[in-house]
């Protein structure tokens, strides 16, 4: 799949900026390197399960199908489909990103209250 990230005041040529993917993938670099892979982590899953989504129903046209047909639906000038099928990435995209953040709230919890517990069973030691 073709993924336009050409700069967003390049509006002149073709084909044009694919604007969600690029955003994503090249705006606001987080300084930290393992935040950046979570998020091309996230990215390309995303991108894989709205793939999967498309794909699944049209198994029985074959491979040499299959290849005419997504060419056809998500070509370089395909645009409208490809902002629809980009929007179900972004959806995907988002809401992996809402497991995660409970994820890692959930975890931060169990920490906290672990912490507050071993803080509690040593008593008026501790002063804050």
């Amino acid at each position: 799949m073709y993924i336009c990230l050409r700069d967003e005041t390049d509006l002149h040529n073709f084909p044009a900026r694919d604007r969600w993917p690029a955003d994503t993938l090249l705006k606001g670099f987080p300084r930290d390197g393992i935040a950046y892979l979570v998020r091309c982590y996230l990215f390309f899953a995303a991108l894989f399960q709205a793939l999967e989504s498309e794909l699944a129903p049209m198994k029985h046209l074959g491979m040499d199908g299959l290849a005419v047909w997504f060419d056809q639906e998500f070509g370089v000038y395909a645009r409208k489909k490809r902002k629809e099928f980009f929007s179900l990435v972004e959806k995907k995209y988002n809401d992996q990103v809402c497991v995660q953040l409970f994820i890692f709230l959930y975890f931060a919890l169990i920490l906290i209250l672990r912490m507050s517990r071993k803080a509690l069973s040593l008593g008026p030691q501790i002063h804050l």
